[in-house]
């Protein structure tokens, strides 16, 4: 995690106070920091998988990505 703090300092202090991009940033670490495997994910069963871009499921489906 020490690694994405340094890559992504403004996501880890917005996600001290709001869960989305706290989620997103769970999402990263489980996915070894690659945005391209957060977007391909395969645990649909995670209860974070429609959250995993750090957006609202309707927001990224506006986005056109896969929800």
């Amino acid at each position: 995690m020490l690694e994405l703090t340094s890559k992504y300092p403004s996501l880890v202090k917005r996600s001290k106070r709001e869960p989305l991009p706290a989620i997103r940033l769970k999402c990263l670490d489980c996915m070894c920091d690659s945005t391209k495997e957060v977007e391909l994910c395969p645990v649909k069963e995670c209860s974070l998988w429609p959250f995993r871009f750090g957006k609202r499921p309707s927001t990224a489906r506006k986005a056109g990505r896969d929800v």
